[in-house]
């Protein structure tokens, strides 16, 4: 009997990916979580400025693989699958809002994912065996991040 790999939803997903990168102990446990995460040919835009994958992946690298202890919660999860049923795990949008923190630095992040199958990434399934490859990647990123504390302000009342 066969059967196919049940996929988590694009945001628990995206998660999970972001966790394990965020939360990498040492480069080669970073490269690899980084690279289960990010499309290679993805379009990257980091506080406003476009990136090459390589720029954001040694950004991302330098912020985080000397810390030996980090603190990650993510604060908002919103997640918009794609509008085709037979690709509703596979694609679509995901905003993430996350709290980092190592020691006693922090920082605030705000990050735009959008997610799609890479086809190329998983070999050629033979007969019925189709594996446990998940082709998902993130092929646009927007992350908006911030080490600076800030309070929110909580707008209440109504706009005229």
């Amino acid at each position: 009997m066969f059967s196919e790999i049940t996929l988590p939803s694009i945001g628990r997903w995206a998660q999970q990916h972001l966790a394990s990168v965020l939360l990498a102990m040492g480069a080669v446990a970073f490269d690899a979580a980084f690279d289960r995460l990010v499309a290679p040919a993805a379009n990257i835009t980091l506080n406003g400025e476009a990136l090459s994958r390589d720029a954001y992946k040694d950004w991302l690298l330098a912020g985080n693989v000397p810390c030996a202890s980090r603190d990650l919660a993510f604060l908002e999860v919103v997640e918009v699958p794609t509008y085709d049923i037979k690709a509703i795990l596979q694609a679509g949008v995901v905003s993430l809002v996350y709290n980092a923190t190592c020691g006693s630095t922090g920082v605030v992040s705000s990050l735009h994912l959008s997610i799609n199958r890479v086809d190329d990434l998983c070999p050629t399934p033979v007969g019925h065996i189709h594996g446990d490859c998940d082709s998902r990647r993130v092929v646009d990123v927007n992350h908006i991040i911030s080490n600076i504390p800030r309070t929110v302000e909580r707008f209440s009342g109504r706009l005229s």
